[in-house]
């Protein structure tokens, strides 16, 4: 596996990791979209994991702009704070035109605010197959300046979209049923999966021994996949 640093073109480039390896360089691209930690070892295990598929993985920095956040995870939340939602999302969609072919499938895999972000793009892209965790119907909270909800925008979405809470959550169930109806009357294909005893970041269960959602993480990292396995295309010399 090879992981490059690498920045958009023009005026205030965005940078984002590529991660590739050889015998696939030219897989279909997943854009990894972090949740408020940004780019850390988690999501690089995870983006390791996809390039093991057979995919390139694109992990674009919605924090560039602000810098590193201090320890912990009170650390993380003052930065998330300070971060200009529509502007970031404008970071992902420039990244987005970059790397990926507009004739072409890619899949986008989103995190608690990344999730939420991954449910803006997918409205603008009719190529982008989705994956959600943990996403925000109304928008993560906290942001210095918010952008547009994405419940807002579901029902534009064409293409195909799996998204994965868990029942523990402190996401509003109510607000994710009705985000899910919406996406249930819009043009692609959706799939919603619940897990009973899975709180919000229950996707750690897959790195952390005797995590307590380890079976929600390995259950719905299968799920995620077979989803992108099914609507991406098949990956030479994989």
């Amino acid at each position: 596996m090879t992981v490059r640093t690498c920045r958009t073109p023009g005026v205030e480039p965005v940078p984002y990791l590529h991660f590739s390896a050889e015998r696939a360089a030219d897989g279909d691209v997943i854009v990894l979209l972090t949740d408020i930690f940004g780019v850390n070892p988690f999501y690089r295990h995870l983006s390791a994991l996809l390039t093991d598929e057979g995919y390139q993985v694109v992990v674009p920095d919605m924090f560039h702009r602000i810098g590193a956040a201090a320890p912990g995870r009170d650390g993380a939340l003052t930065r998330r704070g300070q971060l200009d939602d529509p502007l970031a999302v404008d970071d992902v969609e420039r990244v987005i035109e970059h790397t990926t072919d507009s004739k072409r499938p890619f899949g986008t895999l989103g995190f608690c605010l990344g999730g939420s972000f991954a449910l803006l793009t997918a409205a603008t892209h009719r190529n982008q197959v989705t994956t959600t965790y943990y996403a925000f119907p109304k928008g993560s909270p906290g942001a210095k300046v918010p952008v547009t909800e994405p419940m807002q925008v579901a029902g534009s979405i064409a293409g195909p979209v799996l998204g994965h809470w868990g029942r523990q959550d402190y996401i509003d169930e109510g607000e994710v049923e009705q985000l899910a109806k919406l996406l249930a009357d819009a043009p692609g294909r959706t799939e919603v999966r619940w897990y009973p005893d899975a709180g919000h970041s229950f996707l750690a269960g897959l790195t952390e021994n005797d995590h307590v959602s380890a079976t929600a993480a390995e259950e719905s990292w299968r799920r995620t996949l077979a989803f992108f396995g099914s609507h991406l295309g098949p990956v030479t010399g994989h």
